[in-house]
């Protein structure tokens, strides 16, 4: 793999190692990219970033310049809240993980292996969609994320702590491959078949303004 931009990721210097191929190449340049600012996670409440890295997707936490991502790390970062009895800044599950039986008052707040075995490497079409094999967005109160999806660079961000280099050069690599094999398809629809296409109906879902004085 052929990785080209400016700003230095955790596992580029594998290119050494596994060799470069030209026909496999992540172009890194964009101008969106999303830096990681440590003053932006200085907050009362914790910052959450979905990244998805070649087809899943993986949930990060931010608070005071620390990430959190194992199980421990995420319920450790809870009862800092439940302490200050700010229950509301706290990672929350469904009532999916819960169970009547077992409902108490930081019943939410108190997370569980299967919850955490639920979110962290699930399977995603996102980065298969926009074509990209690193992207972040930010995790809502919801638990839903925003789908404002942004290039970055993993080593930024702790991704370290979710997978070793060497696994995350060869997932990548692979899904560059993917595109490789795979070329985005020209869309070649007129611009009605486009808004027919997404659902709308020309006579019904537009105003047709009357140019007549």
């Amino acid at each position: 793999m052929k990785i080209l931009g400016k700003y230095k990721d955790y596992y580029d210097y594998l290119q050494g190692i596994y060799g470069v191929d030209p026909m496999q190449v992540f172009d890194r340049r964009y101008e969106n990219m999303v830096i990681r600012k440590p003053e932006d996670e200085d907050v009362s409440y914790p910052i959450g970033k979905r990244f998805f890295v070649a087809g899943k997707s993986y949930d990060i936490y931010y608070y005071n310049d620390k990430s959190y991502y194992t199980l421990d790390e995420m319920n450790e970062l809870n009862k800092i809240f439940i302490k200050k009895k700010k229950v509301e800044n706290c990672i929350s599950m469904s009532w999916k993980y819960i169970g009547r039986n077992k409902w108490h008052r930081n019943a939410y707040y108190e997370l569980t292996q299967e919850w955490w075995d639920d979110i962290q490497g699930k399977k995603s079409d996102v980065n298969v969609k926009l074509r990209n094999p690193v992207l972040m967005s930010k995790i809502m109160q919801s638990r839903n994320t925003s789908e404002n999806y942004s290039p970055c660079i993993l080593g930024q961000w702790d991704f370290h702590k979710v997978m070793p280099p060497e696994e995350a050069y060869r997932e990548i690599s692979s899904m560059i491959s993917y595109f490789v094999d795979h070329p985005e398809i020209p869309n070649k629809q007129s611009n009605r078949e486009k808004i027919q296409s997404h659902g709308f109906d020309l006579k019904k879902s537009f105003r047709h303004r009357n140019n007549s004085k």
